[in-house]
């Protein structure tokens, strides 16, 4: 995930004192040369950054990818790119019945953590600040697009946000024993299967465990994000008093943007 974006970025220092809207891009990019880079982007007032969240954008790239069978490379941030709702929400992709055969990720080892990703972040980063204005979500979309040939923007959606949760079993039972995230290099899920399949060792064999609890459903997704989230009214109000010279079409992004008194601000706080 690239760093915190935040917009609207204008020509105005007075919007440098304002909370404003953090957006998010999952960026996923493909190894093959000639193939596109999906950068998958939503913002704050449609859904947060929680474990759930980042799983729904690996689904949504899984989705798009149309693969047979899926690998990723990550980084080895186990409260982004490995932690156990995800894992739930990668056996569940792959028992679905429009779901591959098989998804893998790999985990580069710490202190080598250059991901081609990196460098879509830093074509994206160069052109930000080539632009002196950056009003709505959908300019951050134009950017990221005109930012590389090779790049290819996924907005998502209320309804792409689907309501994983942590499916696993207590770690040590009489049956099996669950593995430390912390020493994983290696994942896998296969089609017909509620196993998880893992290394700890590139060079170790392959171990297989059935991680999810005895009751777990692994074959039907959980319900979709019916309302997006919203922002505080505070915020949006703070954000609309910078807007006063913008075009009111561009204005309208703002305005219509939802409201809730009863989510935090992700400008400075991790939900």
């Amino acid at each position: 995930m690239q760093k915190v974006i935040l917009l609207p970025k204008l020509s105005i220092k007075e919007h440098y004192f304002v909370s404003r809207l953090v957006v998010f891009n999952e960026t996923f990019a493909c190894l093959s040369k000639g193939e596109k880079n999906l950068v998958v982007l939503w913002h704050e007032a449609l859904s947060g950054r929680c474990a759930s969240d980042v799983a729904s954008a690996y689904i949504k790239a899984i989705e798009i990818s149309n693969s047979e069978k899926v690998l990723f490379w990550a980084d080895n941030c186990c409260s982004q790119n490995k932690n156990w709702c995800l894992f739930t929400a990668l056996c569940t992709c792959v028992n679905a019945e429009w779901g591959p055969s098989e998804v893998k990720i790999k985990y580069l080892e710490r202190g080598h953590t250059y991901l081609k990703a990196d460098s879509i972040h830093g074509c994206i980063g160069k052109k930000m600040k080539k632009q002196s204005e950056i009003v709505t979500f959908s300019d951050f979309i134009e950017l990221c697009s005109k930012s590389s040939k090779s790049i290819t923007p996924v907005m998502l959606e209320t309804a792409d946000f689907i309501a994983f949760t942590q499916g696993q079993r207590t770690r040590k039972t009489k049956k099996a024993t669950l593995p430390l995230l912390s020493s994983i290099c290696e994942v896998q899920f296969h089609k017909g299967s509620r196993s998880l399949f893992y290394k700890t060792d590139f060079e170790s064999e392959e171990v297989e465990v059935d991680f999810l609890m005895p009751k777990f459903d692994h074959t039907t997704f959980p319900p979709r994000k019916a309302e997006p989230r919203g922002i505080p009214s505070t915020k949006k109000d703070g954000i609309l008093k910078l807007l006063h010279s913008v075009p009111r079409a561009k204005k309208k992004f703002w305005l219509d943007l939802p409201v809730n008194e009863s989510v935090q601000d992700l400008t400075c706080n991790v939900e």
